[in-house]
């Protein structure tokens, strides 16, 4: 939560931006995204204070957030490209947009998957983590950008993900599966920036549905 609202903040800062500078859904999907982080934070909480009863109530909260980041989110893929600047040197925005579509299928597999398995614990647990660490990456390449520090905002990607698998080790002495899948999201991410996002389908797929 901590490098989400410090990342946007000193973004914010360092351009000189204004609060009115952007439309109202932008706010919107920045409160949402943090009421997304705060229910993540309490719900852990709840599960080390053994409320298991809240923390099941409260998980129906989530539906309503996840939903509103998705609709949020293209809102914001939709500012991103009527901007038409690419945060990411050497890349059209075009092709940067992979990033944020890839977030929220991130955001979103990983939530459905612990959704379905909400009566295993672990499995449950990690999919929420790697669901959350999945929409990190907006926040982390601002504190990318405040550094004047590009592959940063990456390696603090990964940076995350090994967080996880670390713990995994030392506590169960293996690492979890959905750990597994969340390095392999953060890799296939940066691949297909590369490899889908430079295409011309892909392009054309952007300018038809935004342009």
């Amino acid at each position: 939560m901590a490098l989400a609202i410090g990342g946007f903040t000193v973004a914010t800062i360092l351009r000189g931006n204004s609060p009115l500078d952007f439309p109202l859904y932008v706010h919107l999907h920045g409160f949402i995204y943090l009421s997304w982080l705060a229910l993540f934070v309490f719900q852990a909480n709840l599960i080390g204070q053994k409320s298991y009863r809240l923390h099941r109530r409260l998980g129906y909260l989530s539906v309503l957030i996840v939903s509103g980041m998705i609709i949020t989110g293209v809102m914001m893929i939709n500012f991103a490209y009527q901007r038409g600047i690419s945060p990411i040197p050497n890349t059209t925005v075009q092709q940067f947009l992979v990033y944020p579509a890839m977030d929220l299928v991130g955001l979103l597999g990983f939530y459905l998957i612990g959704v379905i398995n909400k009566h295993k614990a672990e499995l449950h647990k990690h999919c929420m983590l790697i669901a959350t660490i999945a929409i990190m990456d907006p926040a982390l390449g601002r504190i990318a950008e405040a550094s004047h520090i590009p592959p940063l905002g990456l390696l603090l990607h990964f940076g995350l993900v090994g967080l996880v698998m670390r713990h995994d080790r030392n506590t169960t002495g293996a690492i979890h599966i959905i750990s597994w899948l969340g390095l392999l999201f953060v890799l296939v991410r940066v691949i297909s920036l590369f490899t889908v996002g430079a295409t011309e389908a892909w392009e054309t797929m952007i300018n038809q549905l935004f342009g």
